[in-house]
């Protein structure tokens, strides 16, 4: 099990590329998300597990949520918060609560980004199929008039 100090270390290896990143990428790293967890904003990464999850068309809402819960990704970020940012110390009944209701929230909170993405697209394409279907009608009517000035 690596120590602390190599942790701490792995991390601002890990940061100051996600850094590097976003200056070369204009600011933001592919895929990143920001989820709100109880008041506190952390910028995610998805993994690929958590990516297929979201994308499986056979789970429910509440399925994928549990699935994302229990991923790496949630894990690690509900363990980091819970003993960085909430002070809870590993291995306390105090520290397993707080993963489970950090891991619970970023799942929830990465199925509603999902959610929004999902309406924001239905609502475009709508909005594309509306324009698409006013063209055709203004060519019918063009069609329609200039057929009535022919045959008069």
């Amino acid at each position: 099990m690596e120590n602390n100090t190599e942790t701490d270390m792995c991390e601002i290896a890990y940061r100051a590329a996600l850094d590097t990143l976003k200056e070369h990428c204009g600011g933001r790293v592919q895929g990143e998300t920001e989820v709100d967890i109880g008041g506190v904003i952390v910028k995610v990464t998805p993994d690929e597990t958590v990516m297929r999850v979201r994308e499986e068309p056979g789970l429910t809402d509440e399925q994928k949520v549990k699935a994302i819960k229990e991923s790496a990704l949630a894990q690690d970020q509900a363990k980091r918060l819970c003993t960085r940012l909430f002070g809870t110390v590993t291995g306390t009944d105090e520290y397993e609560k707080c993963v489970e209701r950090v891991s619970s929230n970023l799942a929830r909170s990465l199925m509603a980004i999902e959610l929004d993405v999902r309406r924001i697209r239905k609502e475009k394409q709508q909005k594309i199929d509306k324009e698409k279907q006013q063209e055709i009608d203004k060519e019918k009517r063009e069609e329609r008039l200039s057929s009535e000035k022919t045959w008069g």
